[in-house]
């Protein structure tokens, strides 16, 4: 699983998979071409504006490899990434490049069919995500639909990197009332009063949950 490497590539210059660290959307792109036909592999990423002309030329990666897209309220996804990028501009909700990736995979002659709907995902789950995974030829496993609270366990340098970024962001953006809650034990169980006015922003609802609230 490789989680947003060309975004990592723009924020840290390099990126790991498979074991190897790449430092390059070329040579990224490169290997899961040529080096990954023994192997599954599954990335999530919308190409930021620093990667996405490399992954626009690769037309055999933009024609073999089965692509989805997922699509969001615009609105939501400008709240979200102001919570962590307050400099934001209009081109950071990113569906206009996502048009663009879709535009070429199919020019590619790749198949760009698969598109999913946020919301359908959230009113039904395992409808979805069982549709998604026939669409893409993998199989449907309902479990993987659940899981325990807490903060999944981190494999790679790039998810720290992204996770330790992602929750000082939060914090800086928390009022200071709201930050004293970072301190307490991360398996205490807050009142619901207190865990109510901590996650009344994204910012706060992203930090609580990093912590492992409940």
């Amino acid at each position: 699983m490789l989680h947003e490497p060309f975004c990592n590539l723009r924020d840290y210059g390099e990126t790991d998979a498979g074991g190897w660290t790449f430092d390059s959307p070329r040579s990224l792109l490169a290997w899961l071409r040529d080096e990954t036909q023994d192997m599954r592999v599954f990335l999530k990423d919308n190409p930021p504006t620093a990667c996405v002309r490399d992954v626009l030329a690769d037309r055999r990666f933009l024609a073999e490899a089965r692509h989805a897209f997922l699509i969001r309220r615009p609105e939501e996804i400008a709240a979200s990434s102001y919570a962590l990028h307050p400099g934001m501009s209009i081109g950071s909700i990113g569906l206009e490049r996502l048009c663009e990736v879709q535009a070429a995979v199919r020019e590619a002659g790749g198949d760009a069919s698969v598109v999913i709907d946020s919301d359908d995902l959230v009113a039904r789950p395992e409808a979805t995500m069982a549709a998604y995974c026939a669409a893409v030829r993998l199989p449907f496993n309902p479990q993987a639909l659940t899981w325990e609270a807490g903060v999944a366990p981190v494999r790679t340098l790039a998810c720290r990197r992204q996770r330790q970024f992602r929750l000082r962001a939060a914090r800086a953006r928390l009022p200071a009332h709201r930050r004293e809650l970072l301190r307490a034990s991360p398996v205490r169980r807050l009142p619901p009063a207190v865990l109510r006015a901590a996650t009344r922003t994204a910012a706060g609802r992203h930090a609580v949950g990093a912590r492992g609230y409940r």
